[in-house]
């Protein structure tokens, strides 16, 4: 089984550039188990989303999310991310072709309907509330035990369209 995250881009990544903490993004498809290969999840991705336009991203208010590590449960402060219908559409989406893969969600209650995009604060960079992004790419992540903050590893970005 491969353990993967799917954002979309607010800050550009290198494809295999490895992170301790990943520059700000909007997790798109939380920590999810997989057994497909990063090269054949990145297949059926582009297949998939080959004609879909850039989405934007509208930054909301601060909140604080529960995030886990070795020592336990740690606050984790986001700005949430408003849930449009086009951004409501993609996840749920890529869900749909996730379930028929027969992938195992890390946290159920952040996908589907319990979907709440937001930006993780990372090193002091915020996107700020009223902020808006049009992002371009989405990116597959890999990491092993990602709730344990081990090294991310960038399998693959897929464009979107203009």
């Amino acid at each position: 089984m491969n353990t993967y995250l799917l954002v979309l881009e607010i800050t550009p990544m290198d494809v295999g550039n490895v992170y301790k903490a990943l520059p700000l993004h909007c997790t798109l498809i939380h920590w999810f188990w997989l057994d497909l290969d990063p090269a054949s999840l990145t297949a059926r991705l582009e297949s998939l989303l080959k004609d879909t336009p850039s989405i934007s991203l509208k930054s909301g208010k601060e909140a604080v999310f529960t995030g886990k590590t070795k020592h336990g449960d740690i606050p984790v402060t986001v700005n949430t991310v408003e849930l449009t219908a086009d951004l409501k559409s993609l996840h749920f989406r890529i869900c749909e072709m996730l379930d028929a893969l027969g992938v195992r969600y890390g946290a159920p209650q952040y996908v589907k309907n319990g979907y709440s995009p937001h930006v993780t604060h990372q090193k002091g960079q915020k996107f700020l509330q009223g902020t808006t992004h049009q992002s371009t790419a989405l990116y597959l992540i890999q990491a092993d035990a990602p709730e344990y903050g081990n090294d991310r590893y960038i399998c693959s970005k897929i464009e979107l369209n203009d």
